[in-house]
């Protein structure tokens, strides 16, 4: 089974009121954790990204995720969704609405 970090991923607060957050999701294998690094960025200079939506199935049953080196639990559905989106050899950007 994978290896989850026992630090609790934290929010920083965005910088403007124009700003949203990104989730890259790393590439890996089908096995590998899912990971992810979140950046900030402004509606003014937005890099391309796909959109995702969490808002489906049992809210309490949880994951874990990776999420800028720390955990982060997120929807069992969220979690399967991100494993079926997931490249092998690429990072993908998107928005996520459990994650914004």
């Amino acid at each position: 089974m994978a290896e989850y970090p026992d630090d609790i991923h934290q929010y920083a607060a965005l910088s403007t009121h124009t700003s949203f957050r990104i989730f890259d999701l790393l590439p890996g294998a089908d096995g590998d954790p899912i990971s992810c690094v979140l950046r900030h960025v402004d509606w003014d200079d937005a890099p391309e990204y796909e959109a995702m939506s969490y808002a489906w199935g049992d809210p309490t049953a949880r994951a874990p995720i990776i999420v800028d080196g720390n955990r982060l639990d997120v929807t069992v559905n969220l979690h399967t969704g991100l494993r079926h989106l997931r490249f092998k050899e690429r990072p993908r950007a998107l928005w996520v609405d459990a994650i914004w």
